[in-house]
């Protein structure tokens, strides 16, 4: 939890106030370092097909330890320039990988634990979450004040001890892994032929998101829309042809929201926090209160859209559901606009307040509304014995859309001459957030009807599934077979990691 808020809040003033690039670019950056979270599936393919010395996780957690460790003390220690600030991208890229993976792999044990010993309750989930938001709370502690205070580089070397400090209870046979036999690194053709659509969306993904790095990287703002429109085309034509049918459409529109919600995350950020120098009497916002005060907002809010939604939505249907949530997100991106276009100054409300409203406490509402019945929806939906596995290529699913909303972002930014550095401009911003987070995203209501079942959250959809919508469609053999092959985990796994 710590490292991810290091990278999180530490990659603007890193790439804004250190090693000083455009906002243009910054946003570039925000999507390449993000990117291996769109790639879990194939984290998990790899790890569950290719034991080493027997292992299928102790081994690639120390692994992605100490590459994060290592990643993270280079951008500590190097001092990275505009015209390098390219490698700077990768290596906050790997810094990421280090985190999604150690995540991942984590998950499935302690999921494994959970079914040994189901009298657990939810005991060992809430540590989990404790222990991951405490961290993630101390580290946005940090940040904004070390920011502020102008030892950038030096937020880097707290997270370093953070991420090495997995390698040596694992290794130490903490993780409290059993090894298959015999102990050796192989590759395990006959789970692998199991699963080979499974890991032909999950590869296909992965070869999707490196290949946005180096568009990202090198493309100009059309090869960037089209590049980004050809992978949203491909995975959703892969999603309906390898997995099952109701699965797939759900999966879609999940997909889809995220892509619709056009992402300008990297100019929304400089143009809250840039000096006056760039934009005279605009937000201005101190690291301190953006990275810091903010975090803190956002987890009370996003508490709160976890009550509301247990309380108020528990027993509603699913298409409902998302058309609220949908309509609470558009709504919030008002407050944005409000604040780009400076109305809120006309009538007296300041900056902070107006941007802790919307895209802290309403935008993190909406968001905990939507996210958690795609969780419920995907549990619901997903063939039994695959939980694990499907979570993680849905979650790819999920990340990736962020990301080729980012590029679409990309290249409205650049089509509408929207400029982050001095002499800024930022006249057109409002228009293309007006396209982006209020018209694009209420194409996704009418998607509700085709790719959402008309059900509420209580009821068991699987009753009505047809055999195409069962682990046959994923090219399992039989359901003999499936008993057989020693290595499947997480048989029933009710209780989500991110839910």
């Amino acid at each position: 939890g710590a490292v991810f808020s290091f990278l999180e809040n530490g990659v603007l003033p890193y790439f804004q106030a250190y090693v000083k690039v455009s906002g243009e670019r910054y946003h570039d950056y925000l999507t390449i370092a993000t990117l291996p979270w769109s790639m879990k599936a194939i984290f998990a393919t790899i790890s569950d097909v290719i034991p080493i010395a027997g292992y299928h996780k102790s081994y690639y957690i120390a692994a992605a330890g100490a590459v994060s460790a290592l990643a993270l003390s280079i951008i500590a220690t190097f001092s990275f320039t505009e015209t390098t600030a390219d490698a700077a991208a990768m290596l906050f890229f790997l810094s990421h990988m280090g985190v999604v993976v150690v995540d991942l792999l984590c998950e499935g044990q302690y999921a494994s634990r959970m079914r040994e010993n189901p009298t657990s309750g939810s005991d060992m989930v809430t540590w989990v979450w404790a222990s991951y938001m405490s961290g993630q709370l101390v580290a946005a502690f940090t940040v904004g004040f070390m920011a502020d205070a102008g030892y950038i580089r030096q937020i880097f070397w707290v997270g370093v001890p953070l991420a090495a400090q997995i390698v040596m209870p694992v290794m130490r046979g903490y993780l409290r892994e059993d090894p298959i036999e015999p102990r050796k690194t192989q590759i395990l053709w006959e789970k692998l032929k199991w699963h080979k659509r499974i890991f032909t969306l999950a590869a296909c993904m992965a070869i999707m998101a490196i290949g946005l790095v180096f568009i990202s990287l090198y493309g100009n703002g059309t090869v960037k829309l089209v590049y980004a429109l050809f992978a949203a085309g491909l995975l959703c034509s892969l999603s309906l042809k390898l997995m099952p049918r109701t699965l797939a459409l759900a999966n879609m529109y999940m997909f889809l929201v995220e892509v619709l919600y056009i992402q300008f995350s990297g100019v929304g950020q400089f143009f809250m926090t840039a000096g006056p120098e760039c934009i005279p009497g605009g937000p201005n916002f101190s690291y301190v209160f953006f990275q810091t005060t903010c975090s803190i907002v956002e987890a009370l809010f996003g508490a709160l859209g976890v009550v509301i939604f247990q309380t108020v939505f528990s027993g509603w249907r699913f298409q409902s559901i998302f058309w609220v949530t949908t309509s609470i997100r558009v709504i919030a991106s008002v407050f944005d606009i409000i604040i780009i276009q400076r109305w809120n100054k006309a009538i007296g409300i300041s900056d902070e307040v107006m941007f802790l409203i919307g895209d802290r406490s309403l935008y993190k509402i909406a968001y905990m509304l939507d996210f958690m019945p795609m969780v419920l929806l995907t549990s619901k939906l997903c063939p039994r014995g695959m939980e694990s596995t499907i979570y993680a290529l849905l979650a790819g699913f999920q990340n990736f859309g962020q990301s080729i909303a980012k590029t679409l972002g990309a290249f409205m930014i650049q089509a509408a001459g929207i400029r982050a550095e001095v002499p800024c401009d930022f006249s057109n911003f409002g228009i293309i957030l007006t396209v982006g987070h209020m018209i694009l995203p209420l194409l996704a209501m009418p998607l509700t009807f085709i790719m959402i079942p008309n059900a509420k959250l209580t009821d068991d959809l699987t009753k009505d599934m047809t055999d195409s919508d069962t682990h046959d469609s994923f090219n399992m053999d039989t359901q003999e077979e499936q008993e057989e092959d020693p290595l499947i985990e997480n048989d029933q796994i009710v209780q989500n990691r991110d839910l």
